[in-house]
């Protein structure tokens, strides 16, 4: 999988918002509500990356007691870093894809054959077009 700086700093800058919303104003206070040192809270926040500048990715377990904590939905805290939990492979162009795919996966299978019906149509029209 890969996750790129841009995909780190959506999910810093997700929780630093969220965490600033629950009236959490230190790390020490969100350390002690996820168990994450607050070394590891400030990296994930700035978004750092290791000295060869690859980025640092928090693992889905801390990911996971993040948006516990800061009653972030744990999807949307996996989709800013363009996975889905328990998919780590299942990589994303952005956050929207991911969210679509998440909610066309909670589809009935009736729903699911519609969509994906008018998503063919769909890319056989812009074919007619390019043509």
């Amino acid at each position: 999988m890969s996750v790129t700086v841009e995909n780190l700093q959506a999910l810093g800058n997700e929780v630093r918002r969220a965490r600033e919303a629950k009236g959490i104003t230190t790390l020490k206070e969100l350390q002690r509500l996820t168990g994450i040192s607050q070394q590891r809270l400030s990296q994930i926040e700035t978004a750092r990356v290791d000295k060869d500048r690859s980025p640092v990715v928090p693992g889905d377990d801390k990911i996971d007691k993040l948006a516990e904590a800061l009653d972030v939905p744990i999807s949307r805290m996996h989709a800013l870093l363009g996975r889905m939990p328990d998919q780590p492979f299942r990589v994303y162009r952005n956050a929207e894809t991911a969210q679509f795919a998440e909610e066309y996966d909670a589809l009935p299978d009736w729903a699911r054959a519609i969509v994906t019906d008018c998503i063919s149509s769909v890319k056989r029209a812009a074919e007619v077009k390019e043509a």
